[in-house]
């Protein structure tokens, strides 16, 4: 084919062309769409100038095709809520003891935005019909130097009731625990320098949530594990070498039960750009095992742990620089495979493991920057094998906000969120 003979246009019925690339391999012709098209539409190719082979053979001057898109996820507007404030964390769990998953959140100052709403935390309790109530409001007056950076909802205390625990860029960490006639009085402070972000997992095999602490670009993990008569044990710390920017993952990664750390870096460094360490049966963590990514790509944001392949054992999902994601499957001894990698529309801001279509096959859902304006889903098929990319012209982290079972896009700025309630499957 030769490929100066091709200069055609994709165009969407009374609506003007659609902006794509072109390349030509070979006899084959590709052409990607500049921007992501809308489900559920019909959509007609247009070659409109003579299209000849190598040998000089042609095709008819104006050649058409068509084809409709799937159908897809519908997303409606939902929730808007704007805040004069940095949103700083955010976290779902029942908070109130209603069997309803409510919506926490944490903001801090800006000095691009107005302060009115610095430091609070905000509760959305979740109605009967699913939707998300005006906020409760709670000044977080504790913190002033070292404000709220992450927010977590769980059980750290014991009583049955979840928590709402906050860290403060790396001061301490606070925990509300909420009393029988549902006030938040004043919470417990803890002071430790492993505070930039928080997790709430099993760390000891116990069955009890504990608090995972870490500092950017730190050395060390500092667990508060849960005392057996409920509240916190006095911190402990694990030396840790770990120079990474990206946001710590925790999950079973060896298929022993028991919850490990991974951690990620863009600082360059391609060769140990990923980090796994596994708790010890004994206590504590072993030796963290590198893993390097290929050459041109490194982890951008965050990381996923989950089964990919349907053999039952977790495995690696992340995203990475140059529109790329990249997979590391679990081998049967417990390590993690080569990374193998998939184009993906854009460099994204992170990525989650969950059953979307409702076929009993985990799927891998990337998110992108909000200026992108886009997310996509690549759905599992039988064997492991993904299917390409599925767009939406709608970004958002992939949340079950309404508690239906079908997925919703958060949109998590700066300045406040944004609901879109998903509907249908694909």
């Amino acid at each position: 084919m030769d490929s100066g003979s091709v200069t055609p246009e994709i165009e969407l019925a009374g609506t003007g062309p659609v902006e794509f690339l072109k390349s030509v391999t070979g006899n084959r012709l590709v052409l990607t769409p500049r921007a992501v098209l809308a489900h559920g539409t019909r959509y007609t190719l247009t070659l409109h100038t003579t299209l000849r082979d190598a040998a000089g053979n042609t095709l008819p001057q104006r050649f058409q095709a068509s084809f409709t898109t799937a159908a897809g996820i519908t997303f409606q507007p939902y929730l808007n809520f704007p805040v004069a404030a940095y949103v700083s964390g955010l976290d779902m769990g029942d908070v109130n003891g209603d069997d309803r998953r409510d919506l926490v959140m944490t903001t801090a100052s800006s000095y691009l935005l107005a302060e009115t709403d610095a430091d609070t935390l905000f509760i959305f309790h979740k109605g009967a019909d699913g939707k998300l109530a005006a906020p409760q409001r709670l000044r977080i007056s504790d913190s002033v130097t070292c404000h709220a950076s992450s927010a977590q909802v769980g059980d750290v205390t014991g009583d049955g009731q979840n928590d709402i625990v906050i860290s403060n860029s790396g001061c301490g960490i606070m925990v509300y625990q909420r009393t029988a006639n549902g006030d938040w009085p004043r919470p417990q402070r803890i002071d430790n320098r492993d505070s930039s972000r928080i997790a709430l997992a099993d760390m000891n095999h116990d069955n009890r949530l504990d608090v995972v602490g870490f500092s950017h670009g730190g050395d060390t993990v500092t667990i508060w594990y849960q005392l057996p008569e409920g509240g916190l044990a006095a911190a402990t710390s694990y030396p840790i070498s770990h120079p990474y920017l990206g946001t710590p993952t925790l999950g079973d990664i060896n298929h022993d039960g028991r919850t490990d750390i991974v951690f990620t870096s863009s600082n360059g460094l391609t060769a140990t750009s990923i980090a796994t360490t596994t708790q010890a049966a004994s206590g504590g963590f072993n030796v963290p095992v590198y893993y390097g990514t290929p050459s041109g790509t490194l982890p951008y944001s965050h990381a996923a742990i989950g089964d990919v392949n349907n053999d039952g054992r977790n495995d690696l999902v992340m995203s990475l620089t140059n529109a790329r994601i990249g997979v590391l499957l679990q081998l049967a001894d417990g390590t993690l495979g080569p990374i193998t990698l998939r184009s993906s529309f854009l460099s994204s801001s992170g990525v989650s493991i969950q059953d979307i279509n409702k076929d009993g096959l985990n799927d891998i859902v990337v998110s992108y920057p909000e200026h992108y304006g886009a997310c996509g889903i690549f759905y599992q098929k039988t064997g492991g094998v993904f299917d390409v990319e599925d767009m939406y012209n709608q970004p958002g982290i992939p949340i079950d906000a309404n508690d239906d079972g079908l997925m919703d896009l958060l949109q998590y700025t700066p300045s406040g969120i944004s609901i879109f309630t998903g509907s249908g499957l694909p």
